[in-house]
């Protein structure tokens, strides 16, 4: 099977979009995080000193990275047939 060069580039675009998406929703996760689930309070709840809870926080990042590739995937691939009916 053949990949263009041009469907290589797409792909590698949508991979580092969905990367940047999950590393951003991973950030507001460890900002905001009132029950302590993503980092593990040693001290006072309102600091930001503890231990981090990769396995939730990593949990979360691959699911928004999933998620977010797929919705960038629909979205071009609803642009490409859109494009194609309505170039006739």
């Amino acid at each position: 099977m053949h990949i263009a060069k041009k469907q290589l580039l797409t792909i590698g675009a949508f991979v580092v979009m969905s990367l940047g998406v999950s590393a951003f929703m991973m950030y507001i996760a460890l900002d905001h995080n009132p029950m302590g689930e993503f980092l593990e309070y040693q001290e006072q709840p309102g600091e930001r000193k503890g231990k981090i809870q990769w396995l939730h926080l990593l949990d979360l990042g691959f699911l928004w990275f999933v998620f977010s590739l797929l919705a960038f995937g629909a979205i071009a691939l609803f642009i490409k047939v859109a494009l194609r009916l309505f170039s006739r």
